[in-house]
Order: structure tokens, then sequence, then C-alpha cells
């Protein structure tokens, strides 16, 4: 209970109606046999701009061309839940973007520890099945620009047994 003087409600009952107004998530349950999360991100740049090296208020950014940008990079994060209910943030390596096109690969499996106190912090092996509880995407774009107008998202998921698939 809160304060006498606060409420006469107990918490739980308070807590209950938001609870209660909360909407239920849709979880995917990838295949039993998904070794690996495949993404293909897409990325539609309208707009950029690049500051110049050395900061001078008197120089402000320049428009740029996205058509004319390289060294864009793209990677990935996958949550999942698996069937003990113990959350993973499983991290793909970064892969740059070719034509604003790329595959990333997210195994699904945690990387090993890098030390006994990380290996005691709850790594060790995945139990399927697995769910995909989330997903988030770092887009990386040259040293000194930004985007004023863009999209991130993602074009195709799928599940696979290898890292060259099938995909499903």
């Amino acid at each position: 209970r809160f304060r006498g003087d606060e409420s006469t409600q107990p918490v739980d009952q308070l807590m209950g109606v938001l609870r209660d107004g909360r909407p239920a998530p849709e979880i995917v349950t990838l295949p039993r046999d998904a070794a690996y999360l495949r993404i293909i991100p897409e990325l539609e740049i309208r707009g950029m701009l690049e500051f110049p090296e050395v900061y001078d208020p008197a120089v402000g950014p320049t428009p740029l061309d996205p058509a004319t940008v390289t060294d864009v990079s793209v990677s990935a994060t996958a949550v999942v839940r698996d069937a003990r209910g113990l959350f993973y943030r499983l991290e793909s390596e970064t892969v740059p973007m070719v034509d604003f096109e790329a595959e990333i690969l997210v195994p699904l499996a945690p990387r090993p520890a890098p030390d006994a106190d990380a290996a005691r912090s709850g790594t060790g092996q995945l139990e399927g099945p697995l769910q995909l509880v989330g997903l988030e995407l770092d887009v990386a774009l040259p040293v000194n620009t930004m985007t004023t107008d863009a999209d991130v998202g993602v074009s195709n998921l799928s599940a696979g047994a290898a890292p060259d698939g099938p995909w499903a």
C-alpha cells in the first residue's frame, strides 16, 4: 500500500489498470534448426549534410548528394528469448553497403566470454525454440556527415541452419 493519505487501493490494483491496457506483443518463433538470421536492410537517403573537419561558426554544413556517398556500413542486433525464458542480445559483424545494398548475418549463439567474470554473467548455450523479441539496425555514415531525410528498415528477414542458407 501507499501511505494512508495517498491511496486507498493496493499497488497491484493501481498498476493492474496499466497492465490490462497494455497490448500483447507479437513474438515470432524461429524454426527449431535456425542458427542464423539473414537481414536485408533497406536504406533510402534523400538528403545529407557534410560538416567541415574543423569547426568554424561562419562556415555551415554543405549539402551532399546521397548518390555520391560511399563508406556506408550496417550492422544488426537481435534480441531472442530461449525456451528457458532467458533473453540474449546477439550482434552481427558490421558489413559495408554497396550501392546501398547489403546482407547481414546474425549468428544465433552468444559470443564467447572474453574473461571469467563475463562467463559467469549468463552467456551460454541457447535452448530452442528461440523467439525473436526485437531487432535493431545500426547505420554508420562517413565521418562528418549526417542525414537530413532518410528511411531505414528491413526488406527481408529470414532464418537458416547455415550461413549460406537455405532461408525460411
